[in-house]
Formats: C-alpha cells, sequence, structure tokens
C-alpha cells in the first residue's frame, strides 16, 4: 500500500455509486488518501478506477460493517498501515 499523502486518510464505510462514491471522490480530489469500503470489493472497481484517474490514492477494502469479525480487523490493518505512517509523514 502507497502511504503518500499530502493532507490524510479519509475513511468512507458504504463507499457506493451516489452519495458514498461522491464523498470519496471529494476528498481524493483535495488531495486524501481514501479507504473505501462495501461487503463486495468488486463493487469498489469503477469507484477505485475513477479516483486513480484524478492521481488520487485509494485502498478498497471488502468489508461488512455489520459484523464486528471483519471491522476488527479493517481497523486494526489501516491504523497500522495507513493513519500512523500518515501521521509520521506530516512531522
Amino acid at each position: 500500500m502507497s502511504t503518500k499523502t499530502k493532507k490524510g486518510v479519509a475513511l468512507i464505510v458504504g463507499a457506493g455509486d451516489a452519495t458514498g462514491g461522491a464523498i470519496a471522490k471529494r476528498f481524493a480530489k483535495e488531495g486524501f488518501q481514501v479507504v473505501v469500503t462495501r461487503r463486495k470489493i468488486e463493487s469498489l472497481d469503477n469507484l477505485s478506477q475513477e479516483i486513480m484517474m484524478m492521481d488520487g490514492i485509494v485502498h478498497p477494502f471488502g468489508v461488512d460493517a455489520r459484523r464486528e469479525d471483519e471491522v476488527v480487523p479493517f481497523i486494526e490493518k489501516i491504523e497500522s498501515c495507513l493513519l500512523y505512517t500518515s501521521d509520521a509523514a506530516d512531522e
């Protein structure tokens, strides 16, 4: 995973084709890395491509936010791989 970012990391849970996707694209446009989730990672293919075409950094994950057994490891992963690295780059 790339950890280059200008402003930080934005997490959008339920980044679908409408509101969540628009929010993710706006954060990417503003220079944030975006972590996007949907229950099925394949559903994020188009959104991920759009963000990358804008020179944005996107990290798609298939996570069911209703399931603690999926959410906890996901949060631990983004904390260790993205958030701390992003904070260190700002110092």
